[in-house]
């Protein structure tokens, strides 16, 4: 079972995951785990850990938990999955989640109406395959060394891979976006 700390954890599902769970045939097929499924946490302790995004790069005999809300995209030619898997740690997307979450109490939390206001950019479908196949190769790296020095190194050359390839354009665009609505109104 795909659990929410995995999901806070990874980018991409691991090849194994650590929850079992029995369930029935019917729920196998409601909550089955598909190949470009983004599953992302509903709630959260911090608003830092709220919304975590972690795809699925293929299909699983697994399923997911309750605390765990699954976006299964309507056609597989807008976004590549491990593309998906960046944008989703990336510092744009972050700051979408800072702009709709609210906080109750000790938790923050996340609904469909909130998620349904979040807009997701995305460059062509080679230029995503580029990215998101970098990132997917980087994550199978670290799944399979146990080097805690390379590990940090290559966790940081994903966070700066992912703020340069996918944050740094969208903000550009963004910026030359406003400009030119500014200037045309």
């Amino acid at each position: 079972m795909l659990d929410m700390k995995t999901v806070i954890r990874y980018p991409f599902i691991p090849n194994t995951l650590n929850s079992y769970v029995q369930v029935s045939d019917e729920e196998i097929a409601k909550y089955s785990i598909r190949y470009g499924d983004v599953f992302l946490n509903r709630t959260s302790e911090t608003n830092d850990e709220l919304a975590c995004c972690c795809v699925s790069t293929k299909d699983m005999n697994a399923v997911y938990n309750g605390f765990v809300n699954r976006l299964r995209p309507k056609d597989d030619q807008t976004i590549y999955p491990p593309y998906a898997a960046g944008y989703f740690r990336s510092a744009v997307y972050r700051r979408e989640i800072m702009d709709i979450s609210t906080v109750f109490t000790t938790r923050a939390s996340m609904d469909q109406t909130k998620l349904s206001r979040i807009s997701v950019y995305y460059p062509d479908r080679n230029t995503q395959r580029k990215i998101g196949d970098t990132l997917h190769m980087i994550f199978q790296y670290l799944q399979d060394n146990s080097d805690t020095k390379q590990c940090t190194l290559f966790m940081e050359f994903e966070r700066l891979f992912i703020e340069q390839y996918i944050t740094y354009p969208i903000v550009c665009f963004l910026e030359k976006e406003k400009q030119y609505n500014e200037k045309n109104d």
